[in-house]
């Protein structure tokens, strides 16, 4: 039997849900933007077992700043999801990382990019099942545009303390600019990416 539950059936508009799953505390997260106004989109979430919602209502964010491209990703080892949004706060753009607990306890906040030239666009998050000793990363993809033709995808590895764990990489096939923050890309170096 499929059976669909409202998470968040309030009078504002919700659009672009992500979800991910935490094992260890049999739990869904499901990540949507709340459109406050034409300027403003609110991060919501929501926490919901395998036949209920169970939280709802919660925002990650409630200033003017306009969250969008809302995704997330679960770390296995580390018990906690990853929220990223690429983030419109008066004339900036950046990528912000949120922790939160796969109970449900928001954890720590980290502005991913930075250095980089150019316009942030969409970003993505990855995590990692593997629920053994050692490093765990969440990886996490954006656009960047750098110039009218010359649009890269930069990704970069955070830890489940929200610590990056190096510079982004850009995996762009168009001639990427040299700088310190983006090294070539393999293609034309031999490098291996990572």
């Amino acid at each position: 039997m499929i059976t669909s539950f409202p998470i968040d059936a309030s009078s504002n508009d919700n659009y672009w849900a992500d979800a991910a799953y935490d094992a260890s505390a049999h739990t869904w997260l499901i990540v949507y933007e709340q459109w406050y106004s034409a300027s403003d989109r609110d991060a919501a979430y929501a926490f919901a077992s395998d036949s209920a919602p169970l939280q709802h209502g919660f925002y990650l964010d409630v200033t003017t700043s306009s969250w969008d491209s809302l995704h997330c990703a679960n770390s296995a080892s580390a018990h906690q999801f990853m929220v990223v949004s690429t983030v419109t706060s008066g004339f900036q753009h950046y990528v912000l990382a949120s922790t939160m607990s796969a109970t449900g306890t928001p954890g720590t906040q980290t502005v991913v990019t930075g250095t980089e030239t150019g316009t942030i666009g969409s970003c993505v998050v990855g995590g990692d099942p593997y629920t053994g000793l050692g490093a765990s990363y969440y990886c996490i993809a954006y656009e960047r545009q750098y110039a009218a033709n010359d649009n890269d995808i930069l990704f970069r590895m955070i830890r489940p303390t929200a610590r990056s764990s190096a510079r982004p990489r850009t995996t762009s096939r168009t001639r990427a600019p040299r700088s310190t923050c983006c090294p070539r890309s393999p293609r034309r170096t031999g490098r291996t990416i990572g």
